[in-house]
């Protein structure tokens, strides 16, 4: 498990079973996004290391990612 997702992931997961013993778990809504002016690193990796601790956890039944493809690249839009 990354630092990165210990401290995203860790301890909800477990309070959440807690909370709720026997019921599934979904994550509403996941997203990355790699900004021009602060890159991130590797996009797919960061994903993959990020999800590697919620997929071990057995309540976890789903997880939504959501992705936004824009007509121009490297535009940040605000969507508040």
């Amino acid at each position: 498990m990354t630092s990165l997702s210990s401290r995203i992931f860790q301890p909800y997961l477990p309070r959440m079973r807690a909370m709720a013993p026997g019921k599934p778990i979904f994550i509403a809504e996941t997203a990355v996004i790699d900004q021009p002016f602060q890159p991130m690193g590797d996009r797919n990796q960061w994903l993959r290391d990020t999800y590697t601790c919620p997929a071990a956890f057995p309540a976890l039944r789903g997880i939504v990612y959501f992705n936004l493809v824009l007509p121009t690249p490297n535009i940040i839009v605000d969507r508040r």
